[in-house]
Order: C-alpha cells, then structure tokens, then sequence
C-alpha cells in the first residue's frame, strides 16, 4: 500500500498549525463549531473558502466552495460507486475512462478525465464547469466501523479540528513550496494555477474519508500536467490501499478491535483480511500468551492438513460453526506482540468471500470482548514442559563447561596465551576457550544484572522517561567530553497503527511533561529542555515502507 504524500502534508500541515501556536494551548484546544441545520451555517465567502463545518441534523460536513457551501458527500451516489465492479476490467487493473463520474461533492454526473481501478476508495480526475479537479480519498483508522468508534480516532479528531488551517496552508504558495511541508510536487502545481484544499468525506460509503482536492483551470496544457501530476511518483494516485469494510470496538475502546478489509479491485484478484488484536487490558499473562501461540500455530498447521476434527477441538468450535467453512478458504496467522498483546488475522482471496467473511464479523462485533479466539483451550504445561527443558539444555551446557573448565584450571593462562598466538587448537587450548567463555559469560551476567538494578542507561532524571518507550544504547561515536548520546529504534508493522499512535502519544506526552519545548521540526523534530546547567536534546525521526515504520530517536546531553 502507498502511504500518499498529501495525505501525510495534511498531518504535517496540522502537526505545524499546533506547534505554531506556542503555549497558548487555547488555540490549540478550541473544539470545531457544530451547526444545527445548514440555514445556521455563515456565509461561504471568500475568506473562508475551503473551510469544513458540521451540521448535526444532517449528520454530514459541508465545505465552502465558490460562495456555496456543498455536502461533502451524496449516499445516493456512493453506494453505487462503492458496490459496482462491473465496470472495471480486472486483467488490466488500469486507470479507465468513461463519459460521466458522481463526485462524491454533488450528485451531478461529470465528465471523467482518469477513473481509478479501485472503485471503493472513488480517486479520480473531472471537469466541473470549466475547472479540471483531482480528488484523492483516504480512510481514517476507524472509518467504517460501528457506532462511534470514529470519535476514538484521534486522526480523525486532529484533522477535523485543523482542517481550517490546513486549507490556510494549502492557499498559501509559499507555505506549500516551504521546507516544512516539504512537497516539491504539490509547490511546483500551485505555481501553475493550481489550488489544493482539504475536508472530511462522511457520508461516502466506507467514511469518513480525508479527501483532498487539486483544482486548477481546464485548459489543454493543464488537462496534460494534471494527468502527469496524478501518475507522478509522488502522488499515485491510483495506487490501490487497503479499504475498511466493517469494523468494531470492544466495550474498553480500543483494547479490543476486530475489522474486515480488502486491497484491490473487488474482483478475484482481491485480498480479504479479517483482523482481531486484544490488547490493554484484554491482553494476555506471559504464560498465557505463549501458549495462545503454540495453539494458533496448531490450528493453522490442523486447517493446512486438512484435520478438520482437530481444528474443532484445537479451537473450541463445533464442526458446524460457521467459522469452520471460513477456515476451507482463508489462512490463520497469530502474533504476540510486547506484553502479551494478540494479533490474529484470517486472510483469503477473492472478493466474492466478502459477504461470508463480513456476516462472521458483523456476528463477532455483538460481542468482540468474549469473541472465541479469547476462549481457545490452552495448554499452560506445553509452555511449562517448553521451559524446562529449554533450562535442562542449559544446564547440562553449563555443566559441561564447568567440568571442562575445572579439568584444565591449571592450565587455562597458559592454553589462552597459546589460543591467542597461534591458530592450532590442541584439546587443553580448546577447554581453555571453554573457561574464557564461561568467565566472559560469568562477567557479562553480573554487568547485565548490575545494569538491571541501575534506574536506566541514562541514570539522569531529564531522560529516564524514555527507557520506558525503547531500549538506548550510547553512542560512543557520536559522544565526547562533555556530550553524551543514546539513540534507539523503534519497528511497527503496518498492521499495528493503533500501537504506533499510542507509543508516539507516550513520547509526546512524556516530553512535554518533563519541560521539554520544540525547536525544530518537519521530517525530523528536535526537543529541547535546558535544566541543572545541561542541555538535553531528542531528536526523532521516522521512515515509512509498505510493511513498517521505523521511529528513530536520539537523546543528547551536553554538559556546561
């Protein structure tokens, strides 16, 4: 999946808009006005232009555009749009064109310059009126669950709060084309004519959406530069993503989730993922969430056998559950992750799977807290039997050094001094290697134990805070008299943005409660705190594939 870079100059835009503001948190804080029915809406003039605001009894955002303020999104027309794979050729999954598209803005029907593939997520390029416009759509973590899962969403929460100052950046050129959005393609556009503004999607199928739209003069040279612009490295814009399609919340927020989603076209070529993590505090004890493994390993190598009478009994099920016709056509695949965290995910092709796949979701989301995979029998003496005998092994190894040790203790100074000058290996140099390594063993023991009981590898009240969040090691290239520093990294796989955004809340939140201030930040932000006569500095980074995210931080402390 392409992470779209408007999308992340969107979070980027916001992200500046807050820090901008210094410690007037009031600015920072203020809630998005909620309107009773469009009449109480303001006038759409100029100076608010590109602005999103919510009216309650339609329970949809409009967005002010030319002195109108339009739906941001039509029902009517996005169940279509979302539904109807019948139009899309799933040998070429390329870009097709046809006579007329319903933008998710107005149920007008417009002439279609580029119809993505990927006719869930709707990106696309029209005419409207004489303007070409672009829209790209993007789903917030919650989109398409139940209930008011969304309002958990604390993407969705920063976006809607921010979404006036976003589209006060993305009027501004020289805002757009500064190094804190750090967009050259998005700069080089809007120095063609081109304006880009954001909002929130709520009522197209599968919402909300972040939508973010380029519109500029529909001239031949434009109609060329826009289609570039859309094919460019940058954009992508017909990249396919994965699409929530049902989802659902625990009673405890977000410990406890379960979601079906899909990549592709909605045609054979389709993946389907069904997701479940249990986590806060549904997650398991150690021993517990060892032995979950070696059971969710069981069923899947049971379901690969064929065994259909030991996947009953490995999961708890009955032979007539409905799970057990899902097992025929989708792999099973489970992970503990930190603490005891659960993960497990059912993944099948084909999107004709959809609509088993969504109806076991839709009857797990009654109640996802006691959902069966909580329930799967475990076997605490597997991990039990595991342990010892990973301890027997150990033991008889360190039994076995030390016997070797002690047959050649008088030896031993001489035998290494004879390891070390020459490449002969005799058995009295061999068992002398065998003392070195159990010293080495002895003394690295004693430093990890000694280690252990010191408060951190900071051993400093301004820093001590981060040894909870990753594990430092100093640098001891980077420092010098008087300048210590640590660096430490941090890895989630895409399938676990929830724990991304909690860890990333905890760095944050534990900065700005130790005093530190922000003094520098795009790509890559530096936290200050001057304190006891030194100066401390955390410098964190992060980098993006389609599998992961790395969080990079470094701390230094230079000394006066």
């Amino acid at each position: 999946m392409k992470i779209f870079t408007w999308k992340k100059a969107a979070a980027g835009a916001a992200l500046l808009s807050l820090f901008a503001c210094g410690d007037d948190s009031s600015s920072s804080s203020k809630t998005p006005e909620v309107f009773g029915t469009k009449d109480d809406l303001p006038e759409c003039t100029e100076k608010i232009a590109g602005d999103t605001l919510y009216v309650e009894s339609d329970s949809a955002d409009y967005f002010c555009d030319d002195g109108e303020w339009v739906i941001v999104g039509d029902t009517t027309a996005t169940d279509t749009t979302a539904n109807d794979t019948t139009a899309v050729s799933s040998s070429s999954g390329k870009p097709s064109s046809s006579s007329a598209i319903v933008s998710s803005s107005s149920a007008i029907p417009k002439e279609v310059v580029l119809a993505c593939p990927d006719t869930l997520t709707g990106s696309s390029i029209y005419v409207d009126g004489d303007s070409l416009v672009l829209e790209s759509f993007h789903q917030f973590e919650f989109a398409a669950y139940t209930g008011n899962a969304i309002l958990l969403d604390e993407e969705y929460q920063m976006t809607r709060l921010q979404i006036p100052v976003i589209n006060s950046m993305y009027g501004d050129t020289a805002i757009i084309c500064s190094g804190g959005m750090g967009d050259s393609a998005m700069c080089a556009m809007t120095k063609k004519g081109g304006r880009f503004s954001a909002g929130i999607d709520s009522a197209k199928a599968y919402g909300p959406w972040l939508v973010i739209r380029l519109k500029m003069p529909n001239t031949p040279e434009n109609r060329k530069e826009i289609l570039n612009y859309a094919d460019s490295k940058d954009v992508e814009l017909c990249a396919t993503y994965w699409v929530n399609l049902y989802g659902c919340l625990g009673q405890n927020g977000t410990d406890v989730y379960g979601k079906l989603r899909t990549e592709g076209y909605g045609d054979a070529s389709a993946d389907l993922e069904m997701q479940f993590e249990f986590g806060g505090k549904a997650k398991y004890s150690a021993d517990s969430a060892a032995a979950l493994e070696i059971a969710l390993a069981d069923i899947e190598a049971a379901i690969e056998s064929n065994n259909w009478t030991k996947v009953a009994a490995l999961t708890g099920l009955k032979s007539s559950d409905p799970y057990m016709e899902l097992f025929k056509i989708a792999s099973i695949k489970g992970s503990v992750y930190g603490s005891g965290d659960v993960y497990v995910s059912f993944s099948a092709k084909d999107y004709s799977n959809r609509s088993m796949m969504e109806s076991l979701l839709q009857s797990d989301c009654k109640d996802i807290d006691n959902h069966w995979i909580t329930k799967i029998p475990l076997d605490l003496s597997a991990v039990s039997s595991s342990s010892a005998k990973s301890s027997s092994s150990s033991a008889k190894s360190s039994s076995s050094v030390a016997s070797s040790s002690s047959a050649v203790s008088s030896s031993s100074a001489v035998s290494s001094s004879s390891e070390q000058s020459s490449s002969s290996v005799s058995s009295s140099s061999v068992a002398s290697s065998s003392s070195a390594e159990s010293s080495s063993s002895a003394e690295s023991s004693s430093s990890e134990s000694s280690s252990s009981s010191a408060p951190t590898v900071f051993n400093d009240e301004n820093l001590d805070f981060l040894a909870a969040l990753a594990t430092f090691t100093k640098d001891e290239g980077a420092s010098s008299l008087g300048t210590t520093v640590w660096t430490a990294q941090r890895t989630f796989l895409s399938t676990q943005e929830t724990k991304l955004k909690a860890f990333a809340n905890s760095l944050f939140s534990g900065l700005s409660d130790a005093g530190y201030t922000l003094v520098s930040g795009s790509t890559t932000r530096t936290y200050r705190l001057q304190k006891g006569g030194s100066t401390y500095d955390v410098t964190i980074k992060s980098s993006s594939d389609l599998k992961r995210t790395s969080v990079n931080i470094t701390a230094k402390k230079i000394e006066s």
